[in-house]
Order: C-alpha cells, then structure tokens, then sequence
C-alpha cells in the first residue's frame, strides 16, 4: 500500500464509552478539551462560548477506517462549532453534534471493538436558557460512562454556584448510574500562590464531604500508583503513554480530584510538536504567558518581537522542557488518572455491561420494545462472544425482563377490558 493510499476499511466500532465534561459557564471545559487533543478544536474565551453539545469520536492515526466517515480536522471543526455558537447562543433549542476525529495518540487503550467518545457541554448555569443544559446532563445522565467536572479553582468552594455543582453531581451518582468521577479543580495557573493554594485546599474539603469520601489527595495517589508512564519515540518526538500496573487501587478512588492550569496544560500540549512557522501565528497571549512564565518576566521585556517567538518556541518544543510544562500544569496527572479509569479491555468491559444493566432497568412497555430488547440482546452476544457464562447471565436478564414487561402489558390490557362498559354490559366475568 503507497503512501498515499487510505488505511483500509473496518467495521464501525461495536460500543463507545463516554467520557462527559461538565461545569458551569467559563470554567474551562473547552480549554480541557482542546488539550486533551493537542489542538484547538472549540472556541476559547473569557465570555460563554460553548452553545452546543459537541461530540468527538476519536480514532488514532492510521485507525480512522474504523468508521464510515473520514475524520475531521480542527480548522473545519473549530470553524463550524464557532459558527453553531452564533446561531445558538440565544436558542431555546438543545443541539447535539458528533465529529469524528483522530489523534497522534490514543487517550488510553481502547478494546478493538469499541470507541472512545468525548463530550463537551456548555455550562449548565447558563443565564436564561431555562436550564436547558443541565436538564440535558439529567436526562442523559445514564448514556455516560465516567463524568469530568471542571470547576474554576479561582472561586474555590466561595460560591452557591460552585457547590451546587457538585451536588447535582452527587444527586445524579445516587439516583441514576453510577460513574467515576474526576474533578479537576482548573485556573491553577500560580502552584506557588498561596491563597490560591487555599482554595484548592477548601475545595477538595467540600469535595470531601459532600461526596462522603476519605482525603482525596491520598486517592489520587492510589490512581497515579497504580498507572505506569512509558516513553516512546517516534520520528524523533518523545511520546508519553500511560498504563495501568497490576496494581489495583481502593474502589474508594472516585471522585478523583486534581488542581490543573488547563490554558497552561493547553499551550504545551498543543505547541510541543509545532513548526515554528506555525507558532508564529498562534495566540499572542499564550506565548507571551508561555514567555513570562517559562523565561522570565525582566528578560521577556527586553526580547525583541522576534527573539520572543524564537526563545518562546524552542522553551516549549525542548522535550524535557514540555514534560516539565505538562508537570506544572497537573495535566500528566489527569492524563493518567483517565487512562486508569477508562483504559483497558477490563475497565471498559465493566462499563459495556453496565451500559447493559442501566438498558435493562430502564425500559419500559410501548412501541418498539421488541427492537430495544433486540439491540440489547446484539449487545450481550458482542460483549460475551467466547465468555458462555458472561453471556448465559446477561440473557437470563433478557429473559426476565421481557416477561416482566409483558405481564405487566397483560395486566394493564385486563384492567382496561374490565371496566370497558361495553364488556360490563354482558354481565360478570
């Protein structure tokens, strides 16, 4: 196969997992996002911008054939999102959008057969929209399979905002599917501040104790102890990829809570691998962020415009130099923990059947029930292909669910036969 040639074609992948990221207007949620990609893929800024509920449907490089649709780049995403924004910001209506994307590399590993799916909600505080948004968290709340809350580390716990939050968080754990948790405490852009550091300290208390959960700080540790980094290098660039040890942490790990600087985490992940010519034209802010912080505010003063790009581009491409931005941001930690909790045949074969468990419970009588227990019962082959004691299981449950839906339609056709005044007029039964 040339190199020009495309990869070939695959079946579409059997299941995703879904990983949510939730918060209230101008957390950070995007900016999360964008790092996580390595790219600008929404639109950043200190006013609301997300309006629509955006998808991204990942593929590694070279694996994009596992869907029908080739992948989508970050200009032609970023530029529609933009444009949704505009015509949605004063909707009452509540769009959704899937892209499919793929990256250098992969978040963390994924079973061949399924696919890793990560949502971006517009904040669900958002002023007269009818609380559209967090309506929409509720309602969808069983379709995901671990939720990221970004909070904004700057206001700490200070707000109603901010711990209502977390108890909508709370509420949904208890009263719908129960998911892992990981809140990243975000705008830490100064470790070294002191109030700031007081914040994220009243912060990860409250998390504490709404939560019911012992010091999260040891928690996180038992993630990060738990997961492994290795060092690749491809084409000359070190690659960092994290996997799980055989180790197992406590099941008191969720929620996992952890200060990041998400623009700081965003500039080194997205500029690392950049040409220069490319850096010179992205944000002049965040290099001159880059440049105060990396080389200093007395010296960055007396660079000329071009000395700055210069010094700024190579502070952040030196390898050792990202890792050590990656570091101080918390990034590398966040990387990790995601990867601990959704990486691997193990983790996301509990999540499927968990998916399958939450399909069970839900579904009630009516149209199309045949082919909601027909697409579960699809499911459980796919899932428990070679595993007959796995698959003997689940279908019991199909079983005893579809006669339990259909004695109580059986009942419910009885009583309404019953107190039909045409078959009452026939006398008793």
């Amino acid at each position: 196969m040339s190199k020009e040639d495309p990869p070939p074609m695959k079946s579409p992948p059997t299941f995703q997992i879904k990983v949510a990221l939730i918060g209230n207007v101008s957390a950070g949620k995007t900016t999360v996002v964008n790092a996580l990609f390595r790219d600008k893929f929404g639109e950043v800024s200190m006013k609301r911008t997300t309006a629509g509920i955006n998808e991204f449907a990942i593929s590694s490089r070279n694996e994009w054939a596992l869907v029908s649709d080739a992948p989508r780049d970050s200009h032609s995403v970023l530029k529609e999102i933009t444009q949704d924004n505009l015509e949605l910001r004063t909707s009452e209506e509540v769009k959704t959008k899937r892209f499919e994307i793929e990256l250098d590399e992969a978040l963390c590993d994924m079973r061949k057969d399924t696919q890793l799916v990560v949502v971006d909600i517009p904040g669900i505080n958002e002023a007269d929209m009818s609380k559209k948004y967090k309506n929409y968290v509720e309602s969808h709340w069983n379709t995901f399979d671990c939720v990221v809350v970004v909070m904004d580390g700057r206001q700490g716990v200070n707000t109603e905002e901010q711990v209502s939050l977390l108890r909508f968080v709370k509420s949904n754990l208890e009263s719908k599917k129960d998911v892992p948790i990981v809140i990243l405490c975000n705008k830490i852009d100064d470790q070294d501040d002191e109030e700031q550091e007081e914040l994220v300290l009243e912060a990860q208390r409250e998390v504490e104790k709404i939560f019911g959960v012992p010091d999260r700080q040891k928690s996180l540790q038992e993630v990060l102890q738990a997961t492994t980094a290795s060092k690749e290098t491809t084409n000359g660039t070190k690659k960092h990829k994290w996997k799980k040890k055989n180790t197992k942490p406590s099941d008191q790990v969720s929620p996992v809570f952890i200060p990041i600087s998400g623009v700081t985490a965003f500039i080194f992940q997205t500029c690392s691998n950049m040409p220069l010519e490319r850096f010179r034209e992205f944000d002049q802010k965040l290099i001159a962020k880059l440049g105060r912080d990396r080389i200093g505010k007395f010296r960055w003063k007396k660079l000329s415009k071009e000395d700055r790009i210069k010094e700024a581009h190579e502070a952040v491409s030196d390898p050792e130099g990202y890792q050590a931005g990656v570091a101080d941001s918390n990034f590398d930690k966040f990387l990790m923990v995601l990867s601990s909790l959704v990486g691997g045949k193990t983790a996301q074969e509990k999540m499927i059947q968990n998916q399958i468990q939450v399909s069970l419970s839900t579904i009630s009588s009516g149209p199309g029930i045949v082919e909601k227990l027909e697409t579960i019962y699809s499911t459980v082959l796919a899932l428990s292909l070679g595993d007959s004691e796995a698959k003997n299981a689940h279908l019991s449950e199909i079983k005893s669910t579809f006669w339990r839906l259909y004695k109580g339609m059986e009942q419910s056709c009885f009583a309404k036969e019953k107190s039909s005044t045409t078959l009452n007029s026939f006398g008793p039964l």
